[in-house]
């Protein structure tokens, strides 16, 4: 089971994190970690909205006085969610409709474990996220 990580206020060495901080952080680490292996299953399965979604998180942006947060955070969890619900329609073992790569071979023999984990990262930081706005 996937346990979703709590955004909570921190202080390492001489920096100052907030809860703000951190989800923005986290939202940026679930593009990197797992915006490439979700724009292969979309590729993979022919979903195109999944690309888009993706490219619309890694457009979000807060401003340097962080006054727009609220807004942005509350975009993220809009996207998150979804890019969660587009996961969920993915069914187990679908027709995979592009070609397959050598980088997508990996992929391909675990693809349910892989469409799942991607869909749980997603949805912690989704939670996460909403925390914030409560």
């Amino acid at each position: 089971m996937n346990i979703p990580l709590p955004i909570l206020s921190a202080h390492v060495g001489d920096c100052e994190f907030d809860a703000r901080d951190l989800a923005f952080a986290r939202l940026g680490a679930l593009a990197e970690d797992v915006g490439g292996p979700l724009s292969a299953i979309a590729r993979l399965c022919g979903r195109p909205m999944i690309l888009g979604l993706l490219d619309q998180i890694e457009g979000l942006h807060r401003s340097p006085d962080g006054t727009d947060d609220q807004d942005v955070i509350g975009s993220a969890v809009a996207l998150l969610e979804r890019l969660s619900d587009e996961l969920a329609r993915i069914p187990p073992n679908p027709e995979i409709t592009s070609v397959i790569l050598e980088s997508d071979r990996s992929l391909v023999a675990n693809f349910d474990a892989a469409v799942r984990y991607a869909g749980a990262r997603v949805e912690d930081n989704a939670r996460a996220l909403k925390q914030l706005l409560d």
